[in-house]
Formats: structure tokens, C-alpha cells, sequence
């Protein structure tokens, strides 16, 4: 029964995420949004590898951050920057899309 109440929240917070955007983006420019969210992401990322003793050891920091910067970060400020022009089945579209994004950054970025 946990399993599914843990199944339960997170499509409840992947599917509300959509509308929460889409009204935030009426008060803050999508830059500034796609920093916020890219900005807790790391906050709480932080916070759950110091609580879980998670040390963060790799080579290649500079490639990390670039492949970070255009393949998460810009891929918010693109989606944001969408949601204002298209229709929610057009962002859906380029949801699906972000891993792909993410995926060739790294493969460019590492080869």
C-alpha cells in the first residue's frame, strides 16, 4: 500500500507541476522561473546527500556544469518560454522531449 501512495504523489506533483508553471509564468519571467526551480532542485538535492552521508566526487566538474547549464537549465527556460505560445499538448510534447535534450548535451559535451 506505501507503494502506491508513493506512485499516487508523484503523479499528483508531475501532473500539478504543468498548471503551477503556467500560472507562475503570469507573475515571473520564464529566465527567472527556470532559475528558481533548477536553484531548489539543487537545494534539495544538497540537503538529501547530506542527510543520506551522499559525497559528491567527480572529474570532469567543468563538463558537469556545462552539460547542467544547457541541457537542464535551458531546457526550462525553453519550456517556460513555450508554455506562454502553446497549447498544453504542445508542452506535453516538449516534456517528452527534455531527457533527448539532455542526452545528446552529454554526448556532445563528453566525447
Amino acid at each position: 500500500m506505501k507503494l502506491y501512495w508513493r506512485i499516487f504523489l508523484a503523479s499528483l506533483f508531475w501532473g500539478s507541476n504543468i498548471i503551477v508553471m503556467k500560472i507562475v509564468l503570469q507573475d515571473i519571467s520564464y529566465m527567472m522561473l527556470a532559475l528558481i526551480r533548477v536553484f531548489l532542485s539543487l537545494v534539495c538535492l544538497g540537503i538529501y546527500m547530506l542527510y543520506k552521508h551522499i559525497s559528491f566526487y567527480y572529474v570532469y566538474h567543468m563538463k558537469a556544469l556545462i552539460i547542467g547549464l544547457l541541457g537542464i537549465y535551458l531546457n526550462f527556460v525553453f519550456t517556460f518560454m513555450g508554455m506562454q505560445h502553446v497549447s498544453g499538448q504542445g508542452n506535453a510534447f516538449m516534456n517528452a522531449l527534455a531527457p533527448l535534450v539532455t542526452f545528446v548535451f552529454s554526448l556532445i559535451f563528453l566525447c
